[in-house]
């Protein structure tokens, strides 16, 4: 019973002190993130002001000020960081296991991140119809990877923030992290199922009624009595025997 009660013990210690951790790290990032984009509007402001963006690139639509950054960057990355750190805690994740953890999530953020600079630079730079290849380019990575997790989207957002604002790319996130979560946890599964293992029965359907068309045409063709000659008191048929089994071995 001791054992159990000090094995209960270090769990429950180990599991407060990661979370600690994880408190520590989430608190530190979004104070450091708010502090970042409190800076730049403050300097855009001071630089010939904050700009405002059209929904959808359109100027009958509303307008959205990059102001509503400094309230959703900061509440964006306390949310999402939240969710990693349940995330981390919910798989039981054991202190030596925490830095193989965080690197996945860190890669996983710079990536989403990266993605999002790019979309950015060819949008400034004109490059109008890149930015629309590389959004549907997200649907098939969602084949590949889960990006409805939280590090992917806030990376995506904070990529974009700068050109767009947040709101914007808060709302394109959200549209395609909905799509992608449907795609990796219900369409990935069902095209693996269709791949591997209803297309081998089927193609070995298709495979053997193949095989016997063949062998159908090849009687066909090698039944005259012409190619039948008597060995050992039975008709032998020189062509159709040799082509059956042929067929056999190799088709």
């Amino acid at each position: 019973m001791g054992l159990k009660n000090n094995d209960r013990y270090t769990e429950k210690y180990k599991k407060i002190m990661n979370e600690k951790i994880l408190y520590t790290y989430r608190l530190y990032f979004t104070g450091g993130i708010t502090i970042a984009i409190w800076s730049l509007l403050v300097c855009t402001h001071y630089n010939g002001g904050v700009q405002s963006h059209h929904l959808l690139h359109r100027e009958e639509l509303p307008a959205i000020s990059n102001w509503w950054s400094g309230l959703l960057i900061p509440l964006l990355s306390w949310f999402l960081l939240y969710r990693v750190q349940k995330r981390i805690v919910h798989n039981k994740c054991e202190e030596p296991q925490l830095p193989k953890q965080f690197g996945n999530i860190i890669a996983g953020f710079n990536a989403a991140l990266c993605y999002g600079v790019l979309i950015a630079i060819f949008f400034t730079y004109q490059f109008t119809s890149i930015p629309g290849f590389m959004l549907l380019g997200i649907l098939l990575i969602a084949f590949l990877y889960p990006i409805h997790q939280s590090e992917c989207i806030l990376g995506f957002i904070l990529g974009m923030t700068v050109t767009f604002g947040a709101f914007i790319p808060t709302l394109v996130a959200c549209i395609f992290s909905l799509i992608g979560f449907l795609i990796y946890r219900f369409v990935r599964p069902a095209s693996s199922f269709i791949i591997f293992k209803i297309s081998p029965v089927f193609l070995r359907n298709k495979e053997n009624r193949s095989n016997q068309l063949i062998s159908r045409l090849v009687e066909s063709m090698f039944s005259h009595s012409a190619f039948i000659y008597v060995f050992n008191d039975k008709p032998v048929n020189f062509l159709m025997d040799p082509t059956r089994k042929f067929i056999a071995k190799h088709l």
